[in-house]
C-alpha cells in the first residue's frame, strides 16, 4: 500500500483511500496530469508548481455539462465551493481549506464523511472539475450563484433538496399571516400584532442567506396606516398650517401680478393646464380676484394647485414681477422672498422634521401658531406619507424586492391626503411589479375630513341649544368636498405617470357597509344631477359662461359623472366594498329641469332628501364619533 501523499489545492484526500477509486490515478511530475474518477465525476489536475512543494496549481477552474460554469483561477473561494460541491460525499474526502489562508483551522469546513483511516499527509486539490453526467442530486450539494464566502451544508437535509422544493420551504417559512405592518414608533416593520419578523434562519448559513435574501419583502405586503404620536402631532399640525399659507400666499401672488399677464401667457402653459386657461383670461381681463385664483374650477385641487405655481414660474419673468409684488398691500413684505417661496418643497405627503418646518416659518417670516387655533386637535400623517418616507429611506435595491404595500387611512390625516399617492408614482416607475392598495374609510376619514372643522364640532357639543349643534353628517358635504376629491385624484395617476396596473384605491364602507351604500347613493344622485345640468345648458341657445357652469354647485368635478359609472360597472382603480345601487336616470332629471335657471339648478339641487345622515351600529353617533377620534379628551 502507498503510504506517501502528494498535496493538492482545496481538498485533503487519502491516498489510502484514493487505491479504492473504481478508475485509476496517475502521479507524476510538472506537466503531468492525474485523473480521478468517481461517480461519473472527473477531477482533472494540471500543472506541479513549484515542483519542490509537490502543490498542484492550475489556469483554470471550471465545469461542464448540465451546471455550465467557467472560472478562472482557482484562489476563488466561491468557484471552489462550486467544484466541492460536485465532488462525491465519500471517505478519501477529509477537509476543504484555503491555501491562502494563515490559518487553515479557521478557514476549513469538515465534510461530513471525514475518513477514519490514518493519514500522515495530506493532498489538497487545485484542479479544473469536468462532470461528463450531471451529479446525483442526492448526494451532492448544489451551490447557486452568490457571495464567495459561501460554504457547502451537505450534512443538511434542507440543502439535499431540489432548489425549486427549497423555494416552497422558504416560502411556507416566510410568509406572515397578515404580512408585516410599519410602526413609526420605532420605524421598524413587524408581524401584525407588533410581534417581530423571524428570519432566524438566515442565520444558520451563508448559503441560506443569499437563498432567502429579499424574499421576506417579496412574499409578504407591508402595511402602512396613519401616524400620531405627541411629536408627530406638533408636526402634522404645524405643516398643515404651513401649506394652506403656503397656497392661499401663491393665490395672492398671482392676483397681485395680473398686470404682468400678456396676450401670450395662455400659450406657454403645458396641456395639461389647458382646462384652467380661462383664469389667466379673466385676470388680465378683471384685475385682482382672490376668489377667481383661489378654487380649483371643478378641476382635482391638486392639478389647480400646480396651475398656479406654473402661472407664477412664468410671470416670474416678466420685467414687472417683484414691482408689482412689492407695491401690493397685502403681500408686499414678500417681495424678496417669492423666489425663495416658490422654491420650498410644500409637497403634501412630504413629513418635515422640526429643523425643514422651522425654515418654512422662517420663509414665511411667521411663527407657528397652530396651538391658538386648536390644542385639542389630532393631527396625522397620511398612510401615503408615511410609506413615501419609508421608501425613501430604502435602497434601490431593497425597494425594488417589495412587491405589495397596504395603505390604510384609517383616520383623517393632514394636507390633503387625497392627493398623497402621487408621492408614489417614482416607486412604481423603478419597480413596475409593485402594486399599491389604498384604502379609505368613510366614517372615520373621508367624510369627517370634508365636514366641519373639529373644533366647530366640539364648540356646538357644549351648546345647550339643538339646532346649533353638528351631531348629523349633511348630505350637501358627502360628495363635494368628502368624497369627490378622493375619486378624482386617484384617477388623475395615470396622467402624472402611474405606471397601469400599480394603484387602486378602495372606499371603505366597514363597520356599516348598509349605511355606506345609504350615503353613496348621494354620490350617485350628485353624479346624475352634473350629467344632467351639462346636458340641458348645452343644448340652449344662451350658453352660460365657462365660469358660470362651473361655479354652480349643481357642477362637481370635471369627469365626475364618468368616473361614478365606472366605480358602479366596476371598471375602474376605484371601487367600493359595498353595494351600488344603479344611479338616478339623467334623462329623468333633465325632464323635470327644463325649464330651470342656472340659479334654480343650483336651489333644487340643495333641497336633496336626506338633508343629513346619522351612522349606524356599532358605531357611536356621528358628534361621538368624530370627538372621539379626531379630538384628544378635555
Amino acid at each position: 500500500m502507498i503510504k506517501r501523499t502528494l498535496k493538492i489545492a482545496w481538498a485533503e484526500l487519502n491516498l489510502e483511500g484514493l487505491q479504492r477509486f473504481q478508475g485509476y490515478h496517475q502521479c507524476k511530475y510538472q506537466h503531468q496530469r492525474m485523473f480521478i474518477e468517481q461517480c461519473n465525476v472527473t477531477v482533472v489536475v494540471e500543472r506541479i508548481w513549484p515542483p519542490s512543494t509537490g502543490v498542484f496549481s492550475t489556469t483554470r477552474v471550471g465545469n461542464m455539462g448540465r451546471y455550465g460554469r467557467s472560472y478562472e483561477g482557482c484562489h476563488d473561494r466561491y468557484a471552489m465551493g462550486h467544484m466541492i460541491g460536485l465532488l462525491p460525499r465519500c471517505s478519501h474526502i477529509t477537509k476543504v481549506s484555503s491555501p491562502r489562508s494563515t490559518s487553515a483551522t479557521k478557514r476549513s469546513m469538515i465534510l461530513p464523511s471525514i475518513s477514519r483511516q490514518s493519514t500522515s499527509r495530506s493532498l489538497i486539490l487545485s484542479s479544473s472539475l469536468i462532470t461528463t453526467n450531471p451529479p446525483n442530486m442526492n448526494t451532492l450539494a448544489h451551490v447557486p450563484s452568490g457571495p464567495k464566502d459561501i460554504l457547502l451544508q451537505p450534512q443538511s437535509r434542507l440543502f439535499a433538496l431540489p432548489r425549486e422544493l427549497r423555494d416552497l420551504v422558504y416560502e411556507y417559512y416566510l410568509m406572515a399571516a397578515d404580512g408585516y405592518h410599519y410602526y413609526h414608533e420605532t420605524g421598524k416593520l413587524t408581524q401584525i400584532g407588533g410581534q417581530p419578523i423571524d428570519i432566524a434562519l438566515t442565520y444558520t448559513c451563508k448559503l441560506a442567506t443569499v437563498e432567502i435574501n429579499g424574499r421576506a419583502l417579496t412574499l409578504n405586503a407591508i402595511k402602512f396606516t396613519t401616524a400620531h404620536d405627541d411629536g408627530i402631532r406638533d408636526r402634522a399640525g404645524q405643516y398643515a398650517l404651513i401649506v394652506q399659507r403656503l397656497e392661499a400666499l401663491k393665490s395672492g401672488i398671482l392676483c397681485a401680478v395680473y398686470e404682468c399677464i400678456e396676450s401670450s401667457t395662455s400659450s406657454e402653459f403645458e396641456p395639461e393646464f389647458s382646462y384652467l386657461l380661462p383664469v389667466i383670461s379673466q385676470l388680465r381681463a378683471l384685475g385682482a380676484d382672490h376668489e377667481l385664483a383661489h378654487k380649483s374650477w371643478g378641476e382635482t385641487p391638486s392639478l389647480h394647485r400646480r396651475f398656479v405655481v406654473r402661472a407664477l414660474e412664468i410671470l416670474s419673468e416678466h420685467t414687472n414681477f417683484s414691482e408689482r409684488i412689492t407695491s401690493d398691500v397685502n403681500i408686499g413684505r414678500f417681495g424678496d422672498r417669492v423666489h425663495e417661496i416658490l422654491s420650498l418643497d410644500d409637497s403634501p405627503w412630504n413629513t418635515p422634521d422640526s429643523n425643514e418646518i422651522a425654515n418654512m416659518w422662517r420663509v414665511l417670516d411667521d411663527e407657528p401658531i397652530f396651538l391658538e387655533i386648536w390644542e385639542r386637535a389630532k393631527h396625522r400623517f397620511s398612510a401615503a406619507a408615511t410609506a413615501i418616507r419609508f421608501l425613501s429611506s430604502l435602497p434601490k435595491s431593497t425597494r425594488c424586492r417589495i412587491r405589495r404595500v397596504l395603505l390604510d387611512e384609517d383616520r383623517v390625516s393632514v394636507a390633503w391626503p387625497e392627493c398623497h399617492a402621487q408621492g408614489l408614482i417614482p416607486f412604481c416607475q423603478e419597480n413596475g411589479a409593485l402594486r399599491v392598495e389604498r384604502r379609505v374609510n368613510l366614517w372615520i376619514n373621508a367624510l369627517p375630513a370634508g365636514a366641519e372643522p373639529i373644533n366647530c364640532v366640539a364648540s356646538a357639543a357644549r351648546s345647550h341649544h339643538p339646532q346649533d349643534r353638528m351631531d348629523r353628517l349633511r348630505a350637501g358635504y358627502i360628495t363635494n368636498p368628502c368624497l369627490a376629491p378622493w375619486i378624482m385624484e386617484a384617477l388623475a395617476l395615470d396622467g402624472r405617470g402611474m405606471p397601469p396596473q400599480c394603484f387602486k384605491l378602495i372606499l371603505d364602507g366597514q363597520p356599516t357597509p348598509e349605511r355606506s351604500a345609504e350615503v353613496f347613493k348621494v354620490v350617485q344622485r350628485d353624479a346624475a344631477w352634473q350629467t344632467a345640468f351639462e346636458r340641458h345648458f348645452a343644448e340652449q341657445h344662451n350658453t352660460p359662461s365657462w365660469f358660470e357652469m362651473r361655479g354652480n354647485r349643481s357642477y362637481q368635478m370635471r369627469g365626475f359623472p364618468e368616473a361614478i359609472t365606472a366605480i358602479v360597472r366596476g371598471t375602474s382603480i376605484v371601487s367600493c366594498n359595498f353595494d351600488t345601487d344603479t344611479p338616478e336616470d339623467p334623462d329623468t332629471i333633465a325632464q323635470d329641469g327644463r325649464h330651470w335657471t342656472m340659479g334654480e339648478w343650483e336651489q333644487q339641487w340643495r333641497m336633496h332628501e336626506p338633508r343629513a345622515f346619522n351612522t349606524a351600529a356599532p358605531l357611536p353617533g356621528w358628534e361621538s364619533l368624530r370627538l372621539s377620534e379626531e379630538a384628544l379628551p378635555e
